[in-house]
């Protein structure tokens, strides 16, 4: 790293320290030397406190003693685990520099420069735990359990001063014990603890006092001087005290009170801690590694045997009487002057401390309870039982057991009883792994405000633990809108996240097990916070915020929350039209009427009358639009009428009588928009100007097409129809060869499109002088047709017929004939009669009854009328009229037809057929169907009342 030279402004303030920290070579080098030697941070928080060489500072942890003038400073995260390095890591302290460590530190870290605080801590960061090693510990206690550091035990209950550790001639811990209570000598207790450095330059002898009456431990220097007591001078947070050969250090919860004594002597990093817990003083060593070659009532098993000062050996799975005469080979009544005690200190003598008693021995009786508590109130056993019951097993502890029946003392058992709890509660957390998230778990997720109302997350399927049922979770940071419950993370997705600055946008999940051990895992959030989903719009995936594009202008704000009248903004035609409801991008006025079209100027909406007549598509007229304000009505061209509103139908002049046909013979013919003078029917003109003859002929029915090749023609139907008479004579005059051929009327023209062209199409009445067959007449006429090379009619000068013929057709009577003329050839009264073709010998046609009508008794070969048929009479003559006119009142008979009455509670119906018909009077009920109807919604607008009214009137 280079660092500029500090201007002389920069002197004195806190990145001035830091710079000219990081610029000092020596100290650098002093703290690289000495970090690696000083004591690891433990990996869990847990482990930390337990250590009673350090003292909590806020969320780290700092050696109480500088070594070599460097000492150790571990950190820990909410969760409890180490943090190693940038920017909160722990670091090493130096001592007598002119900068504290901490004002170097945040000289470099609280100034937001980065480089700064990491080139910081590559320096003086703490190492990870990966050079902390779990403690051992060998812990003898209660009515004693001896556990050795090779980590077996055994029930001790010998009375006097023993040698409990012993290593060489170095160090030495001698015990003392005394009887549990005053009347019984089964069971006993230790009462005081002698630590001796033997090395010569720091020999010395400190002692720890167990005051069975004020319940307190006293601990004495090398002169009998009492240096603290717990309580109440020996308190957590009080300095070491330091002497020749020990550090003594006064414990804090959650240990029970207590000391931590260190002797100065390289023992693998030995520490013992002396407790006073429910009444019994305990002792633990602990070490950093196993030791070797201890001697004494802890010491070193070898090769699965205890071994006395003269080699004898018992075995680890020796009785409770073979481990009496073990412990009792280490009692100082064997060499009285081996004794480091100072029995002024408490007023008594070696002899006192060291009168000999055998217990009973009562392991044997385990399975025996009214032989094991005979000495006590047999009918307490039930107590003493539940009193010793294990939480973990429901079985009952030795120890405990054992304890109550040398006492008989339920208080005293309950007490071993905690002390077998919180050592296996130790051991359990102890062998406990922390739970970690698995790899599988969500790193990243995407949340829509009212899009995905919700995420729900499992915790306990992405997570490893030994207990997964003692799991409890906590998210960071914890919304209102989130809840965890049974290890099911719920986030109501609301809009909390709009106004908050998620840190790294993220949420940290953090799970711990029932020893606080924890992990965490964050999760991503890309969050969009938009009031309509619709509206969210991430620019790209880095994205962890979506911006809102708001879905029209009437709606504002940076999540488009804010809804704006949109009538504030507009000025209708009608301020009654706005609606303030809109949320388009257009205007919120309504529509103009029916009739007028929409300008909009600025924020004025106006409306103007639309001309419908200017163009086909907004006016309905047949032929001819005139224009109103509003609206518009249509008229018809000369020789045409309105009908309805829009569509103009043709004035038949033959009809109303509006025609002058003065000729002999003449007929009137209909034609759109105009009339032209036929013949009556058996004669013939042979053009437009001449008289009406007689046709001595019989008449063939058919229709012949031509193809012209072509995409239009300009004639339209219309002006083709117009000329019928012209091209008649013209064809006439084509045919005029053929045999007994007389004439041919065409009576309809007209064109239509084809594959290939227009297809026109030629309607006649063929007149022959005689009859012949119909084959040889079509071979006959087509042929000459056919020979014709570009019929050109005079009516049609640009349009030119070429062969060959797409079709000549003659009809059978049953396909065609004079009743499909038009205009009209028969004389059959339509209201009652049809039309019916015949053949030729059977003079042409017909008039046949309609249904509802009979034939007249008249005797003519045709009559043109038929007679109305009373069905009423008819049924009531065959008694079906209740058939015909169910639940009805009675039946009415009309021209052509008839019907049925209902009562006024009954609905009409009809259920039969046109053929067949049946009436039925409906009870008062409801049927469900639907209708469907096409609606021209240029002429009226479709609401709902135009809809009822339509359907009441139809």
């Amino acid at each position: 790293m280079t660092l500029n030279r500090a201007n002389a402004e920069n002197i004195g303030t806190a990145t001035y320290i830091c710079e000219k920290f990081l610029q000092d070579k020596n100290l650098i080098s002093l703290i690289t030397t000495q970090k690696a030697a000083r004591t690891p941070c433990a990996c869990a928080e847990y482990d930390m406190q337990q250590d009673a060489i350090f003292e909590k500072v806020g969320h780290c942890y700092e050696e109480w003693l500088y070594n070599d003038g460097v000492k150790q400073r571990c950190c820990y995260s909410t969760t409890g685990l180490l943090l190693p390095g940038y920017r909160d890591g722990g670091f090493v302290i130096l001592d007598g520099i002119e900068h504290s460590i901490n004002a170097i530190h945040d000289g470099c870290c609280n100034n937001n420069n980065k480089l700064l605080c990491k080139t910081f801590y590559n320096i003086t960061q703490s190492y990870n735990c990966k050079r902390y090693t779990d403690q051992l510990s060998a812990y003898s206690w209660g009515d004693p359990v001896i556990e050795t550091v090779s980590n077996t035990s055994y029930s001790f209950n010998g009375h006097g001063e023993y040698v409990f550790l012993k290593s060489n001639n170095t160090f030495e811990i001698q015990a003392r014990t005394d009887y549990l209570t005053p009347t019984s000598n089964d069971s006993t207790l230790f009462t005081a603890f002698v630590f001796t450095n033997y090395e010569q330059s720091q020999r010395e002898s400190i002692h720890v006092i167990f005051n069975r009456t004020s319940l307190n431990l006293n601990l004495y220097d090398n002169n009998g001087s009492l240096k603290t007591s717990t309580p109440p001078i020996c308190t957590p947070g009080r300095p070491p005290i330091i002497t020749k050969a020990f550090t003594v250090i006064c414990l804090k919860p959650p240990s029970p009170l207590g000391f931590q004594i260190i002797p100065q002597v390289k023992l693998a990093n030995v520490k013992a801690f002396i407790t006073l817990d429910n009444g019994f003083m305990n002792i633990k060593i602990v070490s950093t590694q196993k030791l070797a070659n201890m001697t004494g009532l802890a010491g070193n098993v070898h090769g699965g045997f205890y071994v006395v000062p003269n080699g004898t050996k018992y075995s680890v799975n020796s009785s409770e009487s073979l481990m009496f005469e073990y412990g009792e080979t280490w009692s100082l009544r064997n060499n009285p002057t081996s004794s480091n005690f100072w029995y002024n200190l408490t007023g008594e003598d070696f002899n006192f401390y060291n009168t000999k008693s055998t217990p009973r021995f009562l392991e044997n009786l385990l399975d025996q309870p009214n032989e094991l508590f005979k000495e006590c109130n047999t009918s307490m056993i039930p107590a003493f039982e539940n009193t010793c019951r294990n939480s973990w097993d429901n079985q009952t502890n030795k120890e405990c057991m054992l304890t109550i029946a040398r006492t008989c003392n339920t208080t005293l058992g309950k007490a071993i009883q905690d002390q077998v709890e919180r050592q296996r509660y130790e051991l359990q957390r102890k062998s406990n792994k922390p739970p970690t998230f698995m790899a599988s778990m969500s790193n990243e997720t995407t949340l829509i405000y009212k899009g995905n109302s919700s995420w729900i997350y499992n915790l306990l399927d992405y997570v490893q633990d030994e207990n997964r049922a003692g799991l409890r979770f906590e998210v960071a940071p914890n919304i209102t809108e989130m809840e965890i419950v049974g290890g099911v993370f719920n986030w109501t997705v609301g809009a909390a996240l709009r106004y908050m600055n998620l840190s790294d946008n993220s949420i940290r999940f953090i799970v711990y097990d029932q020893f606080n051990m924890s992990d965490s895992h964050s999760v991503r959030i890309r969050y969009c916070g938009c009031e309509d989903p619709s509206e969210c719009e991430f620019q790209n995936e880095d994205d962890d915020n979506a911006e809102c594009k708001c879905r029209n202008r009437f709606v504002e704000g940076l999540f488009c929350e804010m809804n704006i009248d949109p009538c504030s903004k507009y000025v209708c035609y009608k301020n009654e039209t706005c609606n303030k409801t809109y949320s388009g991008n257009g205007s919120p006025c309504a529509v103009c009427p029916p009739g007028f079209y929409e300008e909009i100027i600025g924020p004025n909406q106006f409306c103007r009358d639309l001309n419908e007549c200017n163009d086909t598509r907004t006016h309905n007229c047949e032929q001819e639009c005139n224009n109103d304000v509003g609206f518009y009505h249509c008229a018809c061209n000369n020789g045409y009428q309105l009908k309805g509103n829009f569509a103009c139908s043709d004035v038949d002049e033959c009809v109303l009588g509006n025609y002058s046909c003065p000729n002999p013979h003449e007929a009137c013919v209909n034609l759109p928009g105009t009339y032209t003078c036929g013949c009556q029917s058996g004669y013939s003109k042979f053009n437009k100007t001449s008289l009406c003859v007689k046709i001595e002929s019989k008449m063939y029915f058919g229709y012949f097409e031509y193809i012209i090749q072509t995409n239009n023609i300009p004639q339209t139907n219309d002006t083709l129809q117009n000329a019928i008479a012209t091209t008649s004579t013209e064809f006439t005059n084509f045919l005029n060869t053929s045999t007994n051929f007389s004439s041919i009327e065409i009576y309809r023209i007209y064109k239509r499109k084809d594959v290939v062209g227009i297809l026109v199409h030629f309607d006649f009445i063929l007149h022959m002088t005689s009859t012949r067959d119909r084959q040889d007449i079509v071979k006959d006429l087509a042929g000459k047709l056919n020979q014709i090379q570009g019929i050109a009619l005079s009516s049609f000068p640009q349009m030119t017929l070429n062969p060959p013929l797409k079709v000549f057709h003659l009809h059978p009577p049953d396909k065609g004939g004079i009743c499909d003329v038009v205009p009209k050839r028969s004389d059959c009264l339509e209201q009652s009669t049809h039309c019916v073709n015949k053949e030729i010998d059977m003079d042409y046609y017909d008039c046949e009854c309609n249904a509802g009508f009979k034939k007249p008794i008249t005797g003519n070969k045709r009559d043109v009328y038929c007679d109305d048929v009373n069905e009423c009479e008819l049924f009531e003559r065959n008694n079906t009229t209740g058939e015909r006119c169910v639940h009805g009142l009675l039946c009415s008979n009309t021209y052509g037809s008839w019907n049925c009455t209902c009562p006024t509670d009954r609905l009409w119906m009809s259920v039969g057929s046109t053929e067949d018909p049946i009436y039925r009077c409906q009870g008062n009920h409801s049927y469900l169907g639907n209708i469907t109807f096409i609606w021209d919604v240029r002429k009226e607008k479709l609401t709902q009342s135009t809809i009822v009214s339509f359907l009441k009137d139809e």
